[in-house]
C-alpha cells in the first residue's frame, strides 16, 4: 500500500479513548496529534463494547487544540475521506462524520465534511469541499448499488478530486460532482472541527462510529481497495499503538 503516513490528517480508531485534566478525548493516529474532546454531559458519544462510539443526536466530539495549527495541517485541494459506522436516520437527512463548515456564515460556504444521506432507506456518501461561494461543492456516490446501509455496519471511502472515486462496503461506488467542481478549499479558521455533527449544532450522526480517517490528497483505486480490505476486515490503518 503506497499510503503515505505524512499525508494523513486525521486518524481515529474509536475504540481508543483517553483521559487527560479530567476530560475524554478520541485519539489521533496521524503525527499532528488531533485528538477529538467529547462534548460535555450528556453530548458525550458513549463508548461500546465492540469498540465503537455510540452518537444518539445529540453527541459530539470536537478539536480543543490550536485552530491556526489544525487548518494549516487541513488539505487545501484533494483528499480522502473513509469511515466505519452504522447509522440511522430520517428520510432526507445528511448526518455527518466529520465538519468544519461554517453554515454558510456570512453567505458563504466555507470548510470540508464527510457525510452521509439518506435516499428511500438506502444510503449515499458526500464529502464537501466548499470554495468560499455560495454554493456547497460536494462529491456524492452515484445512485445505483452499492448503498451505505442504514442501520447497519458500511465501510465507505470517497476522494475529492476532478474525477472522484469511491468504495462502499468492499464495492466500487461511482461517484461524481452532485453540485459545483474541483477546486481550492477554503476555510474558516475560527470554526471548531466536530464528529458527529456541524460545528452549529446541525446534521447530527445517529448511530455507531467504529473508524474515521481523513487523508491529505486522492487515493488511487489500489490503495483505495487495499484501505478497503483493512476495513472490511476490521483493522484501522494507520492506528498503531504509538504513545
Amino acid at each position: 500500500m503506497s499510503l503515505r503516513y505524512d499525508n494523513v490528517v486525521i486518524c481515529l480508531d474509536f475504540s481508543r479513548i483517553v483521559e487527560s485534566g479530567g476530560n475524554r478525548y478520541l485519539w489521533d493516529y496521524s503525527k499532528n496529534d488531533f485528538h477529538f474532546r467529547f462534548g460535555p454531559g450528556a453530548a458525550a458519544p458513549v463508548p461500546q463494547l465492540d469498540g465503537s462510539c455510540l452518537f444518539s443526536g445529540a453527541q459530539y466530539a470536537y478539536y480543543d487544540g490550536d485552530l491556526a495549527r489544525f487548518y494549516a495541517a487541513a488539505p487545501a485541494g484533494a483528499f480522502t475521506a473513509a469511515w466505519v459506522s452504522s447509522y440511522s436516520t430520517v428520510a432526507g437527512g445528511t448526518p455527518r462524520v466529520f465538519s468544519c463548515w461554517n453554515s454558510t456564515a456570512g453567505g458563504t460556504d466555507l470548510g470540508i465534511v464527510a457525510a452521509m444521506t439518506d435516499v428511500a432507506a438506502a444510503g449515499r456518501a458526500r464529502a464537501y469541499q466548499c470554495q468560499g461561494a455560495a454554493a456547497q461543492p460536494y462529491v456524492a456516490s452515484a445512485a445505483a448499488e452499492p448503498y451505505l446501509r442504514v442501520g447497519g455496519r458500511s465501510c465507505c471511502i470517497l476522494t475529492v478530486e476532478a474525477a472522484p472515486l469511491g468504495m462502499i462496503n468492499d464495492q466500487r461506488a461511482a461517484a461524481a460532482w452532485a453540485v459545483g467542481a474541483f477546486g481550492a478549499a477554503v476555510y474558516d479558521a475560527a470554526i471548531v472541527p466536530r464528529i458527529g455533527m456541524d460545528p452549529a449544532g446541525t446534521n447530527p450522526f445517529t448511530g455507531r462510529a467504529r473508524y474515521f480517517l481523513l487523508y491529505d490528497g486522492a487515493l488511487t483505486e489500489d490503495d483505495q481497495r487495499q484501505l478497503m480490505t483493512h476495513m472490511v476486515e476490521g483493522r484501522a490503518a494507520f492506528c498503531y499503538r504509538r504513545p
